[in-house]
């Protein structure tokens, strides 16, 4: 009887475990992504998927690795191509700044 005790406790303390490392992964998660959504509002992406995709065909094809890309402030774009980019992804991002809470409850 006390090594089924013992194997139970043991049992539910590594359930425990798991549920606290599943809770603590989501947290940091979520906090990451809020981040990295502030931090990106201000200051310039340094890396992009897109950029990782090029970088990836010049090497593939043999080709030197270059990155290459200049910033634009926001003032010195046009605000119609500001929105046609803009739209072409999210048409309500000036409005929600980021992360639109309307739409993910709509979901």
């Amino acid at each position: 009887m006390n090594d089924n005790v013992k194997t139970l406790a043991a049992t539910k303390s590594k359930l425990k475990f798991l549920i606290r490392l599943f809770l603590k992964t989501i947290y940091w998660f979520i906090g990451l992504s809020f981040f990295f959504v502030i931090l990106f509002k201000w200051v310039p992406v340094p890396l992009t998927s897109l950029m990782l995709i090029r970088s990836s065909q010049q090497l593939i094809n043999g080709k030197e690795l270059r990155l290459k890309h200049d910033w634009v402030s926001m003032k010195n774009i046009s605000p119609h191509m500001q929105l046609a980019a803009v739209c072409s992804e999210d048409q309500n991002f000036f409005t929600h700044h980021g992360i639109d809470f309307g739409a993910m409850k709509k979901l």
